[in-house]
């Protein structure tokens, strides 16, 4: 697109973020945490439609939708991808569009990525005289643990047209309206682990006759805590504990403890190596006749988002069409941070990048984060641009 093209897009988003805006806050309404967006689907599903998209619906068995844009010029696709889901946290902000679900709100700006692909849709449906090829929007259910990305690829979501590359974003707080990304690790590979203790529980008067499976635990945890402090520290990791549970009263041993983490990092090879190196732990910790140590990692990890030159190249230029040259820029190092989007990026080259909410703004999963509106527009054209930056390259 030329620099007039470039204006009126930007134009058309600033001039629909009111409608837009409006569509957040309905959604806000209404969060659902993974795989049980049934409203919220039906809700974006009944947008498209009105709008005059054809949609897919109950995607791979799911609550995902997807709907195409043919420009009616042969060409390559691109897909841009919303994530659906909210978290189990009670909203603690007062705002008229508060949520309506008991214990459940968008802590984390899925609402306002649902809001900005809405809207990237409706104007690239208007648009389809500046670009070749054909645009999948992905609205995806199960970010936030679910991987909801891995079951919608396995699904069939890059095939049938095959997707040639992906473009999406999160909101963050950091300053207002930048646009960051990162060329390569961009975000942490995650995995979840449930260490299971054994021990021999008694009376707490006659402990030579038990066996504490909860000093088990607090040596898991240090030697864990240890483990992390002698790793180089320009290879980032982390081992956080969530949960320890063990006993009920104060004067009784009991026969089991139970910790629940998650393993982070950013390169796979130090993610296999602490997986091993953990696993050793637990067992060495709990290694007497009356103890046993089992750990077992979740099924389905997060690898790391990993983003392709090509990728991070449009979507560094998208935004530095709107937003000013300091405003757009490469992050030194990866977040700690993982995302789904790590799946796509697996398949098929793409960009995840973030937009900034402001750097005052609480932290993502706090029960007052909350999207920022203004953001919209910035949002809404870096994808879009990028997106008919692909499609249309030679």
């Amino acid at each position: 697109m030329n620099s007039k093209e470039n204006n009126e897009l930007y134009s058309a988003f600033k001039a629909s973020q009111p409608e837009f805006a409006k569509i957040r806050h309905d959604l806000h309404q209404i969060p659902e945490i993974k795989f049980k967006e049934v409203k919220t689907a039906a809700y974006i599903a009944g947008y498209l439609r009105d709008i005059g998209y054809t949609v897919q619906t109950d995607f791979g068995g799911t609550t995902g939708i997807v709907a195409l844009l043919d420009s009616g010029k042969p060409g390559k696709t691109v897909a841009i991808r919303a994530d659906m889901d909210a978290l189990p946290i009670c909203e603690k902000n007062t705002i008229e569009y508060k949520s309506q679900h008991e214990g459940m709100m968008h802590a984390c700006g899925h609402d306002g990525h649902m809001a900005t692909v809405l809207m990237a849709a409706k104007v690239l449906g208007q648009n389809t005289d500046k670009f070749q090829g054909r645009v999948k929007f992905i609205f995806q259910p199960a970010e936030e643990g679910g991987a909801g990305a891995k079951v919608l690829i396995e699904a069939g979501v890059l095939e049938n047209p095959k997707v040639d590359a992906i473009f999406g974003y999160h909101n963050m707080p950091i300053p207002k309206g930048d646009v960051v990304t990162r060329l390569g690790p961009l975000l942490a590979s995650s995995d979840s682990f449930e260490i299971q203790i054994q021990g021999k529980g008694g009376h707490a008067a006659w402990p030579h006759l038990t066996h504490n499976p909860i000093i088990d635990g607090a040596n898991i945890i240090q030697n864990l805590l240890t483990l992390i402090s002698q790793k180089n520290p320009t290879d980032a990791a982390l081992i956080n504990i969530g949960a320890f549970h063990a006993g009920t009263v104060n004067n009784v041993v009991p026969d089991t403890a139970v910790l629940l983490g998650t393993l982070r990092t950013v390169s796979p090879t130090t993610r296999e190596s602490l997986k091993q190196k953990i696993t050793a732990i637990v067992e060495n910790c709990c290694n007497s006749v009356d103890s046993k140590g089992t750990i077992k990692f979740s099924e389905v990890g997060y690898p790391s988002t990993v983003n392709a030159q090509k990728g991070v190249d449009i979507v560094l230029k998208s935004a530095r069409e709107i937003v000013a040259p300091e405003k757009v820029y490469l992050l030194e190092h990866p977040v700690i941070g993982s995302e789904d989007f790590s799946f796509y990026l697996e398949k098929i080259p793409g960009c995840f990048f973030f937009v900034g909410i402001g750097h005052n703004k609480p932290s993502p999963h706090a029960p007052d984060y909350n999207f920022d509106d203004d953001i919209l527009p910035t949002a809404a054209y870096v994808l879009t641009s990028s997106a008919i930056a692909f499609l249309n390259e030679k």
